[in-house]
């Protein structure tokens, strides 16, 4: 079993401080939003679902904090909040944004001991963050303890069941996977993670797929295109996606959260907390 470091934060700060250094944040925030459709539609979904006047939410692991930034544009009279332990993750936040014209709090604090009191936000949600923590438990629970009661809980989280998986562990093994240690989950796993939190499930789905990002890498590959004429990737890819979507509208959310790189689950909590 690979070991775990302290936290993931000295990766991610890297990453976030290459983000800085770019300049383009424009484009980067544009491949964000791109790869993430289905899960900003669900996200965006059920905060409309859940709003009754101005909307408290939180971003557990927030990094850039697009997905903040977005909900917070397209929905009018939400308060959105980030928390992530990166100290170049609150800066390139600040500048996402400045980028959307929006204003949004964020907090440098570690997801286990947020400082937020209890039952403060109406929806609390994460992709890409649990899996860097060895106790989910904890990381979860304490998301429970800031949420109100009846409020949302959305989690996105590597699926298990997937070749990405696989390609993961391979560069992790081989000390190449730049994202530090990381695990996955299935659909299972993550409702016995949430049965003793008072938690119900109310909604679910998986998307993205290995080949649709290997393709979507091509594209945006300078290299890749040294070597192939931009228009045959492009229309590979233009390919891919056409396949992709046909599979989804095909597939039934639960083939979806077994065969997708990711998983998102959509939980309210039921029992009063503190």
């Amino acid at each position: 079993m690979l070991d775990m470091p302290p936290s993931p934060q000295t990766e991610y700060s890297s990453i976030w401080r290459e983000w800085l250094s770019i300049g383009n944040l424009e484009k980067l925030i544009s491949y964000h939003l791109e790869e993430r459709v289905p899960f900003l539609s669900l996200l965006a979904w059920h905060a409309s679902a859940n709003s009754i006047g101005g909307l408290r939410v939180l971003e557990v692991g927030c990094g850039s904090a697009i997905d903040s930034c977005w909900i917070a544009a397209k929905m009018n009279g939400t308060k959105a909040y980030g928390i992530d332990i990166s100290q170049a993750s609150a800066r390139v936040a600040k500048e996402v944004s400045r980028a959307f014209s929006v204003d949004i709090s964020i907090v440098v604090s570690d997801a286990a001991r947020m400082s937020f009191p209890n039952q403060s936000f109406d929806l609390v949600f994460s992709h890409g963050t649990l899996e860097h923590f060895q106790t989910p438990a904890v990381i979860i629970e304490e998301q429970v303890r800031v949420l109100k009661n009846t409020g949302v809980l959305v989690i996105c989280v590597p699926q298990k069941y997937s070749l990405y998986t696989i390609y993961k562990h391979l560069r992790m093994m081989l000390g190449t996977w730049k994202y530090g240690w990381e695990t996955q989950y299935s659909l299972g796993d993550l409702k016995k993670l949430s049965k003793p939190l008072g938690l119900r499930l109310i909604d679910y789905d998986g998307y993205d797929y290995f080949l649709k990002i290997l393709s979507r890498q091509m594209r945006r590959s300078s290299s890749v295109q040294r070597w192939i004429p931009a228009v045959i990737v492009h229309a590979i890819g233009k390919a891919v996606d056409v396949i992709f979507q046909g599979l989804e509208q095909v597939c039934s959310k639960t083939l979806r959260a077994y065969l997708a790189v990711n998983i998102t689950v959509v939980f309210r909590k039921e029992t009063p907390g503190p």
